[in-house]
């Protein structure tokens, strides 16, 4: 908060410099314009009481902390200089000297002087995502440097993003203390994470918000919202790419997060250099082979490019809009979705958006666009099950004993691991609508992966695909049980039957090349998974070498070679998916990574861990302890005998 107090109070003087005004005060001192008396250098001055503290020990920690800074403050030129810290035990007060923040007003002006701080900036509205880039950068460097030498800020946000020179850096250093000191509590609210201050994961959630500020001019409490119009932004796609690194920094838990400042500061740095964050993590887990467990794509991918995503149930009873244009919106967003591309896609969820305006209470077009937000860059937080927990809200609400909200909250409940009330809920959604095919599918999926129960699996899918025989999603899902089972040669078929249905679809080639893999037919496996990746819209040259290596290496040294091969790459990438590292591992008949990493992706809440119980690369190691142990870990609780081949 920027003040002009007209003088210091008594005895608090900075030997050597003249204290201009006040510019600025905080709960434990205020910051004065300060001139050298021998230089004439304007300089920034800190005078921290004692009689702002309710006791000794945090007045003397805040000095502590100085003292530790001060040593680092001029390694590195993101950090905030200091140059000299003094106290003065009989008058009650510590001080230090730091450099001066640019003017806001940039008049070079003592008696105007106001320090320009990034919420200055924001004051005149949201800034370029370029800009936002750059301060990123610069932050992540500096809050990288204190974490090594084991000091964390506590108290990241705009206003303590000072800009010196035209370089932001971060401001109220005197919060400044040791990682292991837990002893405070700091921050602001908004920028603290659920457990509080004080470590470097929080930090690093701090400075997510700060950014989510800078590139949305959203206040951080609408986190993770975006605006309305974001496609009509110029730099629509850098921020797009900006938020995906603002999800994982801003993530609830902190290992979710990245793991260190330099981590996020690499995927800032790569889109600096034009590239693109979000095709990065999915060209990891293709060419790192670290595969999602088989039929994730089932619920997540292929809903969205299912081209055969029709409005076909036996629906008599599904409420319509009595409003004729919303009505109209809805059918033609059912006539886009049939499309399977994105930008089909977001026509098809720009039509039932307009819709549910005109409509508020139109459930059939709330259901239909949690069908639309499997396509993951959709608003309004261009996240996939960040957008279909708002529809279940929205369904709650408005329909709460429908199997239009039972199904939706049964995804919700299978996401967050609750298996059991997931399979209540999709039971519940199929005794209300007994015609109702997606109300079966998922009742197939969750059994199918949280028991293992390949038996029901199969007849809820048979159900499910007597009421419409022509859904990609359910002849995709009917391979599940087969695989399970380990009945390669059914899964084989009833992929090529998903094939035919929907050719372009490379969740259904990933498949199938899954099951290739499984059954040992190694050179079939590497052409589907080409497949898929080049109707991902990946560049053909990369997707030519790149399999072409992993042909010869299969050809060269057999099976392992090429697994070994995958794994190389893998190794070199510091953000490879440890789950799919955990597959390539077991395959290599490495049993201790392969217990290492998937307690790593465990720990991290790895999304392919609830389908581990389909993932035939563990087939070896269901009798060990540590496998049933980690199931336990996962919530898995009413588990049939795993199958083994």
């Amino acid at each position: 908060m920027l003040d002009s107090g007209p003088i210091p109070m008594v005895g608090q003087i900075v030997p050597d410099y003249e204290l201009l005004r006040r510019i600025g005060a905080g709960a434990y001192g205020e910051v004065w314009l300060a001139r050298s008396k021998a230089t004439g250098v304007l300089r920034a001055a800190k005078i921290v009481c004692r009689r702002s503290f309710d006791d000794a020990r945090p007045f003397q920690r805040e000095f502590e902390g100085i003292q530790r800074f001060e040593r680092i403050s001029r390694e590195h030129p993101s950090q905030l200089a200091l140059f000299h810290i003094g106290r003065n035990e009989a008058a009650g007060y510590f001080y230090y000297v730091m450099e001066l923040a640019d003017d806001a007003q940039q008049l070079s002006d003592a008696a105007s002087y106001s320090p320009r701080t990034l919420r200055a900036d924001l004051s005149h509205g949201r800034l370029p995502a370029a800009q936002v880039l750059e301060i990123g950068m610069a932050l992540t460097e500096a809050l990288g440097h204190l974490h090594r030498h084991g000091l964390v800020h506590r108290d990241v946000k705009p206003s303590n993003v000072i800009f010196v020179n035209g370089r932001p850096k971060l401001a109220d250093i005197g919060l400044v203390t040791d990682a292991s000191d837990q002893c405070s509590i700091v921050g602001t609210e908004g920028y603290l994470p659920t457990e509080g201050p004080g470590t470097p994961q929080a930090d690093i959630f701090a400075l997510g918000k700060v950014l989510y500020e800078a590139a949305t001019g959203l206040d951080r409490r609408d986190f993770p919202k975006l605006p309305e119009g974001l496609r009509e932004w110029p730099d629509y796609r850098d921020v797009v790419e900006l938020n995906e690194i603002v999800l994982q920094a801003c993530a609830k838990g902190p290992d979710d997060r990245y793991p260190t400042c330099q981590a996020m500061h690499a995927d800032l740095a790569l889109l600096g250099q034009g590239k693109s964050v979000k095709q990065k993590r999915t060209r990891q887990q293709r060419l790192a082979m670290a595969k999602k467990a088989l039929f994730t794509a089932a619920v997540f991918g292929v809903l969205a490019a299912s081209a055969t995503m029709l409005w076909r149930q036996s629906r008599v009873t599904r409420p319509v809009s009595p409003n004729p244009q919303a009505q109209a919106l809805f059918q033609q967003a059912v006539y886009e979705m049939q499309g399977g591309t994105h930008e089909r896609s977001g026509q098809a969820y720009t039509n039932l958006a307009e819709a549910v305006k005109l409509d508020p209470r139109f459930v059939a077009a709330y259901f239909k666009m949690f069908e639309t937000y499997f396509d993951d860059s959709l608003p309004p937080y261009y996240d996939g099950l960040a957008n279909i927990r708002l529809v279940a809200d929205k369904l709650r609400v408005l329909s709460p004993d429908s199997a239009e909200y039972h199904t939706v909250n049964s995804l919700v409940l299978f996401d967050d691991l609750k298996f059991e009330e997931a399979i209540k809920e999709a039971a519940l959604a199929k005794s209300i609508e007994p015609n109702f095919v997606r109300a079966h599918g998922l009742y197939a999926f969750y059994v199918l992966y949280a028991h293992g129960d390949a038996e029901t699996a199969l007849r809820e899918f048979r159900i499910a695909e007597q009421l419409d025989p022509a859904d990609t999603i359910i002849q995709y899902g009917l391979a599940g049980p087969f695989f399970m089972e380990r009945k390669f040669d059914l899964a084989i078929v009833q992929f090529n039957k998903a094939i035919q249905l929907e050719p372009r679809d490379p969740h259904n080639h990933d498949g199938l090349a899954s099951v290739y893999e499984a059954d040992k037919q190694y050179d079939k496996a590497i052409d589907e998974y080409e497949r898929g990746y080049l109707l991902n819209g990946n560049d053909p040259e990369r997707a030519k070498a790149y399999y072409q290596t992993l042909r010869s290496a299969l050809h060269e040294k057999g099976p392992r070679g090429w697994w070994q091969a995958q794994l190389d790459v893998a190794r070199q990438d510091p953000h490879a998916d440890p789950y799919g590292m955990a597959q390539l591992n077991a395959r290599l008949g490495n049993t201790n990574e392969v217990f290492a990493l998937l307690d790593r992706a465990c720990k991290e809440h790895n999304d392919s861990m609830k389908f581990i119980l389909g993932n035939n690369c563990f087939d070896l190691f269901h009798d060990d302890p540590r496998f049933k142990e980690l199931l336990n870990k996962i919530g898995f609780t009413n588990v049939m005998p795993l199958p083994k081949k």
